[in-house]
C-alpha cells in the first residue's frame, strides 16, 4: 500500500465478511443503428443520399438527414398539409443528427445544401440592387413627407396624397447557423419569412446562451411554436408588441454524442414537448472503414440532379404578402385512402404506448408521430413531383411518411430508452470508473469523492444521487454505520464492489 492510501479502512470491521451480489449493468448495451429506409425518401432524395454516402463515405443516416432537412427547408414556404382531423399543419421539419467529430457530417451537409447556398447567393445579388432602389425611393418619400407636414391648410390630406411609404426588401437570409431565439425572432421582422436554423456544429448553438439552465425552457418553447407555425409575438420595451404571422422555420442540428446526451436526456425538454418534434438519428460511425475506392458511375449525376431540383425550388418567388411578408402556403389534402391510412397509423401509435407497451418509454417523444408522418409524406412528395404536381397526398405518399416516422420512433427508443442519451447513466459510469481506477481502496466516503473525484461531479447532492444509482445496480454497498477511512470518521461511506483490499 502506498503512502497516499496507508491506513485507509484499517479500522473497518462491518464488512469483514463482506459478500455482494453480482453487479448489474449500469445501462443495457445500445443496439447498433438500423439501416435508414432510404427508398422512402423518393427517387431523387434517395439517389442524392446514396451519392453523398459514396462521395463522402458517411453512414446512410447522416446523408439522409442532410438531404431531407434541405428538402423540408425548400418545401415549407409553399405548402401546408391538412390532416384528417381538419387541422392545417406546416411542413417544416426539425432534424437532429448525432455524429462524432471526424464523421464527416460537415462535408455531407455541404453537398446537401449546395442548391440552397446557390439560391441564397442569387438573392443577395438581387438584394443589393433592390436595396439601392429602395433607399432612393425612401429618400424621395421622406422629402415629400416633410413638405406635406408643413402644408398650410391640410397637412393630413397632403400626407395621404404622397401615397404609402416604400417597403424595404426582405433580407435574403435563408440559412442561419447561430444566435439566440430572440435574435431569430427579430431577424424574421426584416428577413425572408422562410428560413432554416442549420448547423454542422450544433453543439455551439445548443451549448450556448439559449440552452443554458436559465433559458432552456424558453428556447424550447419558442422552437416548439416555430414548429407549430404559430404567430411570433415579441414584446419589448420601446418597441411594443410585434406580431408576425406566416413564418416558417426548419431546423437541423448536427451534434456530437455528449451534446446529444444533454439534449435528449433532459427531463425538462421531454416534458415541454420539444423532443416530440425532433427527428433524431445516430448512425454507426464508418471511421476505420473509409478506404479509397472509385465513385459509382451515377454518383455525380445523381447529386447534380438533386442540386438542380433543390435550387429550382429555392429560386421560386415565395407566396407571400408584399407588405407584411406573411406566407400564404397552399394546404394539401389527403386522398380518402391516405386519410384512412393516417387514422390506422395513429391507432397503431396509440397501441404501442401505455404501461408495458413497446414505446411507452418514449411516450413523450412519439406523441406527434402521426403528424410527423404527414409532414414527411408531404415534403417528399412535393420535392419529388413539384408543388404543382401534387394535388393530394396519396396512400403511397403516406406509406413512405409512416415508414420514415416509425424509423425515427425506433431510433428514439434505441437512444433514449437504451440509456445512450441519459446523462445520469453517463455520470454513474464516470464515477464508477473513477472509483475502480482512480481511488486506491475498497472504501470511500462522500468527502473523498467531493474532494478528489471527477471535477464536474463534486457537489454533495450530485454525488449522493449518483451513489444511489450505483447502489441500485449493486456496484457499491452503503455502510449504514459509516466507516473510519484514512483516520477520519465518515458518516456517509460505501464499499466498492469488486475492488480488492
Amino acid at each position: 500500500m502506498n503512502d497516499r492510501s496507508r491506513g485507509f479502512g484499517d479500522r473497518f470491521d462491518p464488512s469483514a465478511d463482506f459478500e455482494a451480489e453480482e453487479p448489474l449493468p449500469l445501462s443495457p448495451d445500445i443496439e447498433p443503428a438500423q439501416p435508414y429506409p432510404l427508398d422512402a425518401l423518393g427517387p431523387t432524395l434517395a439517389s442524392a443520399a446514396r451519392a453523398i454516402m459514396d462521395k463522402v463515405r458517411v453512414p446512410d443516416g447522416i446523408a439522409a438527414q442532410s438531404v431531407l432537412g434541405a428538402a423540408g427547408l425548400a418545401v415549407q414556404p409553399f405548402v401546408d398539409v391538412r390532416l384528417p382531423t381538419t387541422e392545417i399543419r406546416p411542413t417544416c421539419l426539425f432534424m437532429t443528427t448525432v455524429a462524432a467529430s471526424g464523421d464527416r457530417k460537415s462535408s455531407a451537409d455541404g453537398f446537401a445544401l449546395q442548391g440552397v447556398r446557390d439560391a441564397e447567393a442569387d438573392l443577395w445579388r438581387h438584394y443589393r440592387t433592390d436595396k439601392a432602389s429602395f433607399e432612393i425611393e425612401e429618400t424621395a418619400y421622406r422629402e415629400q413627407y416633410n413638405r406635406a407636414k408643413k402644408h398650410k391648410t391640410d397637412p393630413a390630406e397632403a400626407i395621404r396624397q404622397i401615397g404609402e411609404e416604400p417597403i424595404a426588401p426582405p433580407m435574403p437570409i435563408i440559412l442561419a447557423t447561430e444566435g439566440t431565439i430572440e435574435g431569430l425572432q427579430k431577424l424574421f421582422i426584416e428577413a425572408r419569412p422562410s428560413m432554416g436554423l442549420f448547423s454542422d456544429e450544433g453543439g455551439v448553438w445548443l451549448g450556448g446562451f439559449g440552452m443554458n439552465d436559465d433559458n432552456r425552457l424558453k428556447t424550447a418553447a419558442a422552437l416548439s411554436e416555430f414548429w407549430d407555425g404559430k404567430p411570433i409575438k415579441r414584446v419589448r420595451a420601446g418597441e411594443g408588441l410585434t406580431l408576425l404571422q406566416g413564418r416558417r422555420l426548419s431546423f437541423h442540428m448536427m451534434i456530437q454524442p455528449e451534446i446529444a446526451e444533454k439534449l435528449l436526456g433532459n427531463g425538462e425538454l421531454r416534458g415541454q414537448g420539444l423532443l416530440s418534434r425532433l427527428l433524431v438519428t445516430a448512425p454507426t460511425s464508418l471511421a476505420g472503414t473509409r478506404f479509397h475506392r472509385p465513385l459509382r458511375p451515377e454518383t455525380d449525376m445523381d447529386l447534380e440532379a438533386y442540386t438542380r431540383r433543390l435550387y429550382g425550388i429555392m429560386s421560386r418567388p415565395l407566396p407571400m404578402d408584399p407588405e407584411t411578408f406573411e406566407l400564404t402556403p397552399r394546404a394539401i389534402d389527403m386522398t380518402p385512402d391516405a386519410a384512412a391510412m393516417w387514422w390506422e397509423f395513429a391507432d397503431y401509435v396509440e397501441g404501442k404506448i401505455g404501461a408495458g407497451k413497446d414505446w411507452d418509454p418514449i411516450r413523450g417523444v412519439v406523441g406527434k408521430l402521426p403528424e410527423q408522418a404527414a409532414r414527411l409524406a408531404t415534403v417528399v412528395a412535393v420535392f419529388e413531383r413539384g408543388r404543382d404536381g401534387v394535388s393530394q397526398i396519396t396512400a403511397k405518399d403516406l406509406a413512405a411518411g409512416t415508414q420514415l416516422a416509425e424509423f425515427y420512433a425506433e431510433e428514439a427508443l434505441r437512444l433514449i430508452d437504451g440509456g445512450g442519451m441519459d446523462p445520469k447513466t453517463k455520470q454513474a459510469g464516470e464515477l464508477h470508473a473513477w472509483l475502480m481506477d482512480g481511488w486506491e481502496v475498497p472504501l470511500v466516503g462522500i468527502r473523498h469523492i467531493c474532494q478528489r473525484g471527477p471535477r464536474h461531479l463534486r457537489k454533495a447532492e450530485t454525488v449522493r444521487e449518483i451513489m444511489r444509482t450505483l447502489e441500485g445496480s449493486r456496484h457499491v454497498v452503503r455502510l449504514e454505520r459509516g466507516a473510519e477511512i484514512g483516520g477520519q470518521r465518515c458518516s456517509e461511506a460505501w464499499r466498492i464492489v469488486g475492488k480488492a483490499d
